[in-house]
């Protein structure tokens, strides 16, 4: 959760005018009793995959993985833990 503070100007009539909070979320993997964040960015995750286990970058990249889907993150835990 990061709080944001209100950003409004009258001026251009844009922006917030309360804060808020914000709920951010991140995933993990659990490889080789390693806890890895899985990056947002498609770009970042994919090399960063492929720098954890030969094969699983091209396999995220061919499934089209998106790294903010859970469903496609059971896909991907699902190939490294094979």
């Amino acid at each position: 959760t990061e709080f944001m503070r209100a950003n409004y100007v009258p001026t251009h009539d844009t922006g917030n005018e309360r804060d808020t909070f914000v709920k951010k979320q991140s995933f993990f993997i659990v490889y080789k009793n390693q806890v890895i964040r899985i990056p947002k960015k498609k770009k970042e995750a994919y090399t960063m995959l492929r720098n954890l286990k030969s094969g699983a970058g091209n396999f995220a990249k061919g499934q089209k993985i998106n790294p903010k889907n859970k469903g496609d993150l059971l896909k991907l835990a699902e190939y490294l833990n094979s």
